[in-house]
């Protein structure tokens, strides 16, 4: 005789979101990951930055998938390595604390248009 049972105890627990607290200098964090990344940092022109905003970065599935994380977003135009303008560009910046940790091209990654959709620059 064979017998089979199948319990189903699964129970759904959401744990709060935790965020750490907002960046209190974004434009600062961001000149400086600016100067850090771009390749004539001086050359930046139409600055546009948006508030900081509550979301999550994919960190992978070792480093615990989803963390939430402030990001900002940032449009600027700069040169590149031939010493042409690219265009404005639309940069998704995910702080940890007051640093710049990951930055995400917006035009490049359709997955973070929606992190910047309708924000209005505040400088």
């Amino acid at each position: 005789m064979i017998s089979l049972a199948a319990c189903n105890a699964t129970t759904s627990t959401k744990t709060a979101v935790t965020y750490a607290a907002a960046p209190a200098e974004p434009e600062k964090a961001t000149r400086a990951w600016m100067e850090k990344t771009l390749f004539d940092p001086y050359s930046v022109q139409s600055f546009a930055l948006s508030e900081s905003m509550k979301g999550s970065v994919w960190t992978g599935l070792i480093n615990k998938g989803r963390v939430p994380a402030w990001h900002v977003c940032a449009r600027f135009n700069a040169k590149n390595r031939y010493g042409a303008y690219t265009g404005l560009k639309t940069h998704v910046l995910h702080f940890r604390g007051e640093t710049v940790w990951v930055a995400n091209d917006v035009d490049d990654i359709e997955m973070h248009e929606h992190k910047c959709k309708g924000w209005n620059p505040i400088r």
